[in-house]
């Protein structure tokens, strides 16, 4: 199973390859920081991505316009045809609610993952179950 994880942060693309890796095993996980580079893979690797992780939030451009948010790559992503799941980690609560509406398999508060390792040691169980379950 291949998985693309879209994340603009190198902590969380360490966590998330961790975690991926330590249940998939090496080599079936690629990370993008951003939506450009998530639809250029998608455009030259097809339909290969059978699960997706996103952050939900961009950060703000130089400019002061804010970056694609995960709302454009999850309409994106659902308008291909071939995959399972989609995963959307935020640490806002608005931006979870606004995924939960766009019909998302699971949402993930970063602030829990950041503050408290038990749930840490849950996103892990539950990603392994859902990942394989």
């Amino acid at each position: 199973m291949k998985v693309l994880v879209v994340e603009d942060h190198e902590k969380w693309q360490r966590f998330h390859k961790g975690c991926l890796d330590s249940i998939l095993g090496e080599g079936n996980v690629d990370i993008v920081g951003n939506y450009q580079d998530a639809i250029s893979l998608l455009d030259r690797k097809g339909n290969d991505y059978m699960l997706y992780i996103i952050d939900w939030q961009f950060p703000i451009e130089p400019n002061g316009i804010p970056r694609v948010t995960g709302t454009k790559l999850v309409e994106e992503i659902g308008r291909k045809k071939g995959f399972d799941k989609i995963v959307v980690v935020s640490s806002e609560e608005r931006s979870l609610f606004s995924a939960q509406k766009l019909g998302v398999d699971k949402l993930y508060n970063k602030h829990l993952l950041n503050s408290d390792p038990e749930e840490v040691k849950a996103y892990s169980l539950e990603l392994k179950s859902f990942l394989l379950g």
